[in-house]
């Protein structure tokens, strides 16, 4: 006989035991913060995208649901940390001043039972970005200082000190410090303060009063302070003390960087070791006094000879705590002279012209070159660069003499002579220039200047006159001028009979700023000519507004940008020169109020960013920058700039609901949908980084939520059975941001059974005309369905019972009006009633209500007179003639008796029982 074989599947569930620790992915994070950066703010990594601590566990569902929790103390106060995703946002505001730079360490556990936690905490480290959010602040609320009488020019009075807490310490090393100081009252006239060292000096030694005040003010670039200052002007007193000389002299070398010694002053008129105080009164920033031994020094300031070649400096000594008693001395400082400057020749350009006839020994010209040294350093010789036959120059006095006759025929010709002019010093420096000499004949007109120039506005009016040229005839004769050269495009015009040059088209510096024009004098007599040159300078006009490079500007900038994150850079050259190509730039204002989210660099056409921007407020900036020149009148050109704001994850998503209500099944099947749950963020770019997850409430793994769509489903595990009531706590993510919402699951039971009425036919009395709300009976049904589908509704189902009588949850029926037995329509009262359980299983039964009879009709005659005629013999006892009436009432309530009501009348009286 043949086998029989049988299968069945088997499913083994392999349940998560939570036996992986979580790890960090790294053990160190940096991220940076501006402290302007509004609450709630995400700290940023260096690229710009938020900074997210990232740790990973190996097990899965509540197992590997991670918590990350800040350990320090002193950082909770101002950072929290995302508990789901790691992200880490402000949760106060931060100031640089107080904290540059946090560091803490983060902790993360898993939500198992027991949790695990990972080995080592990851360790973060914030930096607070800085910016200009606090005024310089004065080291003193007010400044008082003595000075005494005489005083002398560049007197040190005092120095104030201010410190912004702005300033970092590099900024403080930098060679432009960022504070500047000024004057605020009108006290220029007596004294100054150096702008970056916050040094007063006096600038007017003629001190009339013996009390000045006035206020100094710094300057950060953004805000400012003042503080009040107070000078007491008093005579000095002789103290007792002399110096050892009434004036001291010395010297010290130019260009040297080094810390030298000047001299050493020294007094007479105190004890031995007597404590002294020596103070240099105007040091200058160029030298020091040691103030116990009188030792002058220099600072290390390299000094020019050519600048400032010496120094008067005024020490001041006084014994320990005295203030008037005083004396002083000084010092002269010679800045002795190093040959550091070459000869320059002055009155440049130079020409000459020579009669070809002239005798040897005559003088043509005369060069003129000055050296700003001194003594040999400064002497100046002069002598020819190349040896020519005819010429030779004078060392001392820079004159050109022909030391040889030209030949006869010569004539018109030029020699460029390169003349040189050397001083004494060692190393001898020397310069050069050149020299045209032309050679003319008698017969050849002769201007009356070797060379001619002048300068001219670029907005001469066309046909104006700009120069005369004069040249003379030998013979007497007329002559006639003409251009022959340097005039390529024949803007100018020179009369031919006066020799005046006037403007024929107009003029352009931007195109033209130089003409040297070559022009002809010829004798009309003999046609003898003569040439010289004419140097036209044209001078700039502001006609030329600055012109941006580009028609428009626009730059991409995400919204998450520190405040003074560079934007982007105009730039709009303007063709004029000098300040009329000076340009300044600045932002109009608009509607948008741009100038609140952007600054510019007057002077560099910088754009950056001046407050945080906001993509959900506002995508994009138009704004417009007007460069202006410094001309006058000044010209400007506008240019539109627009600056597209990228969308950052700045934004929590936010679920639809806060509490979420959804019915389920307890036969539905495994991967059963129950609901989904929607979520929204206000951030564009985070529309499809969504994702969905149970928190808490789903311990036996009994839902599942898809990541990606917030569907929520049965799980594929097999259940054991299902608890009526589920609160689920779920979260959505977008990876930096976290929200959460409670989901109410109510677990429907298999409805197996219908209601059953105790019953199926009911049947009650109730008195007629009762009051409404009167009990009429209550009828009963069971279902032993559990739960939901075990609760039992009661209603009437034909509308004579919805309208007459009422049923509560109980059974209970009741009467809704007053109910008349005498109404047809209450004749025969039948209701239908219906048993309806949770889960839409019926039954029904029948009530029969009979009302009961209540005295409430009298009897009526059928007709309302009865008319008759007896004959007068009719005997006793004959019928006379029979009277009918009627009552709708039942029973005994129903049954009429007659009776005469007197003689005259007929009574009808009813029977009662």
């Amino acid at each position: 006989m043949a086998g029989v074989e049988a299968s069945i599947s088997v499913i083994i569930q392999v349940v998560d035991v939570n036996d992986n620790p979580p790890e960090f992915q790294q053990i160190r994070y940096m991220g940076t913060v501006s402290e302007a950066a509004p609450i709630n703010s995400v700290v940023l990594r260096d690229d710009g995208n938020p900074l997210v601590i990232q740790a990973t566990d190996k097990d899965r569902n509540h197992n590997a649901l991670l918590v990350f929790q800040i350990i320090e103390e002193t950082a909770r106060m101002f950072f929290s940390v995302d508990s789901g995703t790691g992200s880490i946002r402000t949760i106060a505001s931060l100031d640089f001043e107080t904290f540059p730079e946090f560091n803490f360490r983060v902790y993360v556990q898993d939500s198992g039972q027991p949790s695990r936690s990972a080995e080592s905490p990851a360790e973060v480290t914030i930096k607070v970005i800085n910016i200009n959010d606090s005024p310089p602040k004065f080291s003193q609320d007010t400044y008082e200082t003595v000075l005494l009488l005489p005083t002398y020019v560049g007197v040190e009075v005092l120095r104030v000190e201010a410190l912004d807490p702005d300033i970092t310490a590099d900024q403080e090393k930098s060679l432009t410090p960022k504070l500047a100081y000024s004057l605020v009252d009108n006290s220029v006239e007596y004294f100054i303060v150096q702008r970056y060292t916050g040094v007063v000096t006096v600038t007017n030694p003629n001190l009339s009063k013996d009390r000045y005040r006035f206020s100094v003010k710094v300057w950060d670039g953004r805000f400012s302070s003042m503080v009040s200052i107070t000078v007491l002007v008093r005579e000095a007193v002789d103290s007792g003390l002399l110096f050892t000389r009434p004036m001291y002299s010395s010297s010290i070398p130019e260009n040297k960087p080094n810390v030298t010694l000047v001299t050493v002053v020294n007094t007479v008129g105190h004890h031995l070791n007597e404590p002294l105080k020596y103070t240099l009164l105007n040091a200058g920033g160029r030298f020091t006094i040691r103030s116990t031994c009188g030792v002058v020094l220099t600072t290390g300031v390299p000094f020019d000879r050519e600048e400032i070649g010496s120094y008067e400096l005024v020490v001041e000594v006084s014994r320990e705590d005295e203030i008037l008693r005083v004396a002083r001395v000084t010092v002269q400082v010679q800045v002795e002279d190093i040959n550091d400057n070459a000869p320059e020749f002055v009155n440049l350009p130079y020409y000459a012209a020579v009669q070809v006839e002239a005798e040897p020994g005559s003088t043509i010209f005369k060069v003129s070159a000055a050296d700003q040294d001194f003594d040999l350093n400064g002497e100046v010789t002069y002598s020819m660069k190349t040896q020519h036959r005819n010429f030779e120059v004078n060392p001392v006095t820079g004159e050109l003499v022909l030391k040889r006759a030209f030949e006869a025929d010569l004539s018109n010709a030029e020699y460029r002579l390169a003349i040189i002019a050397t001083d004494g010093g060692s190393p001898r420096l020397s310069s050069e220039v050149e020299l045209p000499v032309t050679i003319v004949n008698k017969a050849m007109p002769v201007f009356d200047k070797p060379f001619y120039g002048i300068t001219v506005r670029e907005d001469v009016e066309v046909s104006s006159s700009v120069l005369g040229i004069n040249a003379s005839s030998p013979e007497g004769q007329d002559i006639i001028f003409t251009i022959t050269d340097g005039d390529p495009s024949f803007q100018f015009d020179i009369g031919f009979d006066t020799g005046i040059i006037s403007v024929r088209y107009p003029l352009d510096y931007e195109t033209m700023q130089y003409y040297r024009l070559t022009v002809k004098a010829t004798d009309t007599l003999t046609g003898a000519k003569s040439e010289v040159d004419v140097d036209i300078v044209v001078l700039d006009v502001n006609d030329n507004p600055p012109l941006f490079q580009n028609t428009s500007y626009s730059a991409i900038l995400s919204e998450n940008s520190m405040i003074g994150t560079s934007v982007l850079q105009v730039f709009a050259p303007d063709q004029d020169s000098e300040k009329n190509a000076v340009v300044t730039y600045q932002i109009l204002s608009d509607i948008y109020n741009s100038t609140d989210y952007f600054q510019i660099d007057s002077s560099r056409g910088l754009v950056f960013t001046s407050r945080m921007l906001d993509y959900e407020l506002m995508q994009r900036h138009n704004f417009i920058v007007r460069a202006t020149d410094s001309g006058d009148p000044a010209l400007s050109t506008d240019v539109s700039v627009t600056v597209v704001v990228t969308d950052t994850n700045d934004n929590p998503p936010n679920f639809s609901q806060v509490v979420y209500e959804a019915f389920v099944s307890d036969l539905a099947p495994r991967g059963h949908f129950v609901t989904c749950l929607q979520a929204s963020d206000a951030d564009v770019c985070d529309a499809q980084r969504l994702r969905y997850s149970i928190l808490s409430g789903n311990e036996k793994m009994t839902f599942m939520m898809e990541p990606d769509t917030g569907v929520l489903r049965l799980s594929n595990k097999r259940r054991q059975g299902m608890k009526l009531f589920y609160q689920l706590n779920v979260s959505v993510s977008d990876g930096v941001f976290t929200n959460t919402a409670q989901v109410i699951l109510h677990v429907l039971g298999a409805n197996l059974y219908s209601p059953v009425f105790s019953q199926r036919f009911y049947l009650a009395e109730v008195m007629e005309n009762s009051p409404p709300g009167t009990k009429v009976i209550e009828v009963s049904a069971t279902d032993e369905d559990s739960g939901l589908n075990g609760q039992i509704t009661y209603s009437f189902i034909n509308d004579l019972g919805k309208t007459k009588f009422n049923i509560d949850a109980d059974g209970a029926i009741s009467t809704l009006q007053r109910l008349d037995r005498e109404n047809p329509k209450n004749k025969d009262i039948v209701l239908t009633v219906m048993a309806l359980d949770g889960g839409g299983r019926a039954s029904f039964c029948t009530v029969r209500v009979v009302l009961a009879d209540e005295n409430d009709n009298a009897p009526q005659f059928r007709a309302m007179e009865y008319r008759m005629s007896i004959k007068s013999n009719v005997a006793k006892g004959s019928l006379v003639t029979q009277i009918q009436a009627t009552d709708p009432d039942a029973g005994s309530n129903g049954r009429i008796t007659y009776s005469l009501y007197s003689e005259a009348r007929l009574s009808l009286v009813d029977v009662l029982e």
